[in-house]
């Protein structure tokens, strides 16, 4: 690994980053086996160093406010649902045609039920006392 390269740390081990080039990287090291923390300016522990195969080898680790701001990109389109005016139009133009058609199903069912009640209907056979 270079300098270059970022790890973000995730369940898996560490994710590399080489330019546009992501790799997902399982490191199993004891803290013994780091040789050196890597601070910014600020002091604020920005990575460390290992030692692999008698090299130093440097591990960034990503910085978070760098993935917030990849994410937000894509969270801002998480609400946008592609629904225009013109798409809210048909689709009402749409549940109203259902809605009518099942009005006039209803209606027939009454009918059949209503015919079908009057021809079973035998209180009219036999008195009621």
């Amino acid at each position: 690994m270079s300098l270059d390269d970022e790890l973000e740390a995730t369940e898996e081990g560490f994710q590399a980053e080489a330019d546009d080039d992501f790799e997902v990287l399982e490191i199993e090291f004891d803290e013994n086996d780091i040789v050196r923390y890597v601070h910014d300016e600020d002091g604020n522990d920005i990575g460390f160093v290992l030692i692999e195969d008698g090299q130093e080898v440097e591990y960034l680790y990503v910085d978070e406010d760098e993935d917030d701001a990849a994410d937000a990109g894509a969270d801002d389109d998480e609400y946008d649902l592609g629904i225009t005016r013109e798409g809210v139009a048909q689709a009402t133009d749409d549940m109203n045609a259902i809605y009518r058609e099942g009005v006039q199903t209803v209606a027939e069912l009454k009918g059949a039920f209503d015919d079908i009640k009057s021809a079973l209907d035998f209180g009219s056979l036999f008195p009621k006392k």
